[in-house]
């Protein structure tokens, strides 16, 4: 008993061309049609092992041949896929790296700025250099006013003590006994409050006063040059960076100069430019260049 079915309509067929796109291989016969007379089921003569299986003829190396085109297709996708994901990511590096230039390029000429000016450097150190000159020179202001002070109390004291002297001194009329007793005690506390002052106006040391001023002064240059040093340093390392930066900047710029082989001149009409000496002002064109 023949069976004849529709290949939109065998379940059998529909097994077998899942299986195929299993293997990649989609649609490698076409439309299967019917699949013949297929006898009787006890009768197999119509399924021989010659390459007809339900009267099909099953090519076999075109099944080996689309399989393998698949997989070199799919291998070939993958590549293009992933060379233009690395140009992509090449591409993405050079516009971070050319910012990057920029940026230190730009702060490279900031800080040659600075460092070329002391009062633009010193606002780059810390304030407290300032804050210690001001403290000096208020200490230094404050202990020069109270030497002042007990340095002008002495001599008070000292034309008081001469006037007490004189008084004492005198014969017409001479002081009497009871007075110059008062007039001999009241030098007595003269003397002792000059004595006194004395005491304090020698503890002071002016000279070790000015002498924290010029220390702060001093802690304060060496301050500036140190930022200045640090500066500098900085200057050196950008420009080291920029060094290192440039090249690659430079090789991604020269490989895309090069072109390809479309868009260069070939070698061989290069190297007969090349004999012929210098070219004719405007014709040595953007694919000698790159040729180049």
């Amino acid at each position: 008993m023949g069976i004849g079915y529709n290949n939109m309509n065998n379940n059998w067929m529909y097994l077998f061309q899942q299986g195929l796109g299993m293997l990649g291989i989609n649609n490698t016969f076409g439309s299967f049609g019917s699949f013949g007379n297929f006898g009787s089921f006890g009768n197999f003569d119509s399924m021989s092992m010659n390459g007809s299986l339900f009267n099909y003829n099953v090519n076999y190396d075109a099944m080996a041949g689309m399989a393998v085109a698949n997989a070199v297709l799919g291998v070939a996708g993958q590549a293009i896929s992933s060379s233009r994901a690395e140009k992509q990511a090449e591409k993405q590096e050079y516009e971070m790296n050319s910012k990057n230039l920029e940026n230190m390029q730009n702060e490279i000429e900031d800080l040659k700025d600075i460092v070329s000016d002391d009062n633009k450097v010193e606002k780059e150190i810390d304030s407290k250099y300032d804050k210690n000159i001001e403290t000096a020179n208020t200490n230094y202001k404050n202990l020069e006013a109270k030497y002042n002070k007990l340095s002008e109390e002495i001599t008070g004291y000292d034309n008081d003590i001469k006037d007490i002297e004189k008084k004492m001194a005198e014969t017409n009329p001479a002081p009497t006994e009871e007075e110059k007793k008062s007039l001999t005690d009241k030098k007595a506390a003269l003397e002792k409050k000059k004595d006194d002052t004395q005491k304090m106006l020698d503890k002071i040391d002016i000279t070790e006063a000015y002498q924290e001023i010029e220390d702060a002064k001093n802690a304060k240059a060496k301050a500036i040059e140190d930022k200045k040093a640090e500066i500098n340093e900085r200057i050196k390392k950008l420009e080291n960076n920029i060094e290192e930066l440039q090249k690659e900047v430079d090789s991604y710029d020269l490989d895309a100069a090069n072109g390809n082989s479309l868009s260069r001149t070939s070698d061989k009409k290069y190297e007969a430019l090349l004999k012929n000496g210098v070219a004719p002002k405007g014709s040595y064109t953007k694919a000698n260049v790159k040729t180049a």
